[in-house]
């Protein structure tokens, strides 16, 4: 090649595009800085593209472009240096500019033979329990990775589980009309309620362990149990003709529970009154998922079509949407320190968005079929994740 003649990847400026002879030729990683500098966006997403075919400077050059001013050239930044993750300094850059962004699979665990329908972290955070299709309940170590016990008892898909804050009690709801209230320690089963012409599809837990919440798929009702003796202690009708509950949770103060159902509504009850103090009807399908965070201020939902919603609790407004774009979401999380909204999504993906902005953080692959179930565990280093694909995984959380 002539040496008035361009490299491969060499920049441009002047003369006829066939002919480069009468142009000057900015060559290596000055040249690529050159287009950087251009007003054409077209122009420096290239530039961006061409760095890494300069090395170390090239990776340099990505890992200060993180800062630039437009989002779309961060983007571009950001994704081209994830695939060089593993270089010490490029981790670095990564950890300091999206956490997330390191978000790692552990281990996938196996023995279910049917979809995973729910999975939680006892409190401790040394055990995972997971209940599914397979009319099962499973314990597993979480540092042995491996499965400690199966719990049998059910005659149907479990399709709901729940653990006590003092990690010694867990409650299972299923199709077979029972609810069932186990021994975490003995493994022993100390308790059967009969639902009665009606398969439990949701439970819930208060976070101070006293009340317990389930909804019944073919009655109007939502049952209010004492977890201490057992016992039925109310019953909210649910207004709505056909609905069944797909989700519950139960606000810090145990006052308010709020109720995701097939009617395309999200019913919120005060647990004192037995009334029902607002539904918020902005979902155009089924809703899926709902999540109340630590502080008892914010309720995120979930839905069928693609929608995550963010909601001030107190008042019913809607702070703002996001659009997964990932088929049904199933089930929707918040870190334990309120920031971040994870959400898992019936493509097989986990995604995590800043829950005060909606922007989006990151997207996980792993499971090969749509993610039923997400748990935080307590010190918020781990999450468990459970598919139709049979399989759990463990994920490790960023820090920061």
């Amino acid at each position: 090649m002539a040496e008035n003649q361009p490299k491969e990847y060499d920049a441009v400026l002047g003369g006829q595009v066939p002919s480069p002879v009468d142009g000057v030729v900015l060559g290596g990683i000055e040249g690529v800085k050159k287009r950087l500098a251009n007003i054409s966006f077209e122009q420096r997403i290239a530039a961006l593209e061409d760095a890494l075919n300069y090395g170390e400077a090239g990776l340099e050059l990505l890992i200060q472009t993180l800062t630039d001013v437009s989002p779309e050239v961060q983007q571009t930044a950001e994704n081209l240096l994830f695939q060089h993750r593993t270089k010490p300094k490029v981790k670095q850059a990564l950890q300091k500019y999206n956490p997330w962004l390191l978000f790692e699979c552990l281990q996938t665990i196996s023995g279910h033979t049917h979809d995973v329908n729910s999975v939680v972290i006892s409190p401790d955070g040394q055990t995972i329990f997971s209940c599914s299709v397979d009319n099962t309940i499973r314990l597993w170590g979480l540092s042995q990775r491996k499965e400690i016990f199966t719990l049998q008892g059910h005659s149907r898909g479990v399709n709901s589980i729940a653990i006590h804050p003092d990690g010694q009690i867990l409650a299972s709801g299923s199709y077979d009309e029972t609810i069932k209230f186990w021994n975490v320690q003995t493994r022993q089963e100390l308790r059967t309620l009969t639902a009665h012409s009606g398969g439990v599809h949701a439970i819930a837990i208060s976070p101070d362990g006293h009340l317990l919440g389930c909804s019944i798929t073919n009655q109007r009702k939502i049952l209010v149990c004492d977890l201490q003796t057992r016992q039925q202690l109310g019953t909210l009708k649910k207004p709505h003709h056909g609905a069944h509950s797909h989700c519950l949770a139960i606000t810090p103060n145990k006052q308010i529970l709020v109720d995701a159902n097939s009617s395309n509504r999200i019913d919120i009850w005060n647990l004192e009154t037995e009334e029902l103090i607002r539904t918020l009807k902005a979902h155009s399908q089924s809703v899926k998922s709902v999540a109340i965070s630590p502080d008892g201020e914010t309720l995120v939902s979930g839905c069928s079509d693609n929608i995550i919603k963010v909601w001030v609790l107190r008042t019913g407004e809607e702070k703002f949407t996001i659009n997964a774009h990932s088929g049904t979401i199933f089930c929707v999380a918040i870190s334990l320190d309120g920031q971040n909204l994870i959400g898992s999504c019936g493509d097989g993906t986990i995604k995590v968005w800043d829950l005060q902005t909606g922007r989006g953080k990151a997207i996980f692959n792993g499971h090969t079929a749509g993610v039923r179930s997400v748990a935080i565990s307590a010190d918020g280093r781990t999450l468990i994740s459970g598919s139709v694909d049979e399989t759990i995984k463990i994920w490790r959380m960023p820090q920061g």
